[in-house]
């Protein structure tokens, strides 16, 4: 087993240890974090159409959906994965997302309080709070 994923089961195993909020957890890979809904947990379907182009800080080591002058902390479906760190690349859902794509699926927007234990400070910084695409959403990606 490889340190990086000998690393990934720790911390998923604590942050579940820890009673995670409705089935997110933060999956960390290298220098890129992620947070994203994993099978297998209670989640609540949102009815919204989520939109935005895909942003990454590298600074923050935090993940952005914007759309307007609205920056919005992402938690991603399960099974979206990290595939190049420099450009960010993700796939989910089948879909390959990149840096600057317009992404859109299912889910909803929330205030910072519901995921104050999971979100981390850096990443509320000038952001107007957190989508979070459902489960089981289907992303669809535009690209400019």
């Amino acid at each position: 087993m490889s340190i990086r994923r000998l690393v990934g089961l720790v911390l998923a195993t604590a942050l579940l240890a820890a009673g995670c909020s409705e089935g997110q957890i933060t999956k960390t890979e290298g220098d890129v974090r992620i947070w994203l809904h994993e099978s297998g947990f209670a989640t609540s379907a949102d009815a919204a159409d989520l939109q935005g182009t895909m942003v990454y800080d590298r600074d923050a080591r935090c993940m952005f959906l914007v759309r307007g002058e609205n920056r919005r902390a992402v938690i991603w479906p399960s099974g979206t994965r990290i595939e190049e760190e420099d450009p960010v690349v993700l796939l989910s859902r089948g879909e390959t997302i990149r840096e600057g794509d317009i992404v859109s699926g299912g889910g909803g927007s929330h205030s910072f309080d519901r995921f104050e234990d999971l979100i981390p400070s850096e990443c509320r910084t000038g952001a107007a709070g957190v989508v979070v695409f459902n489960a089981d959403s289907e992303i669809e990606v535009t690209r400019p």
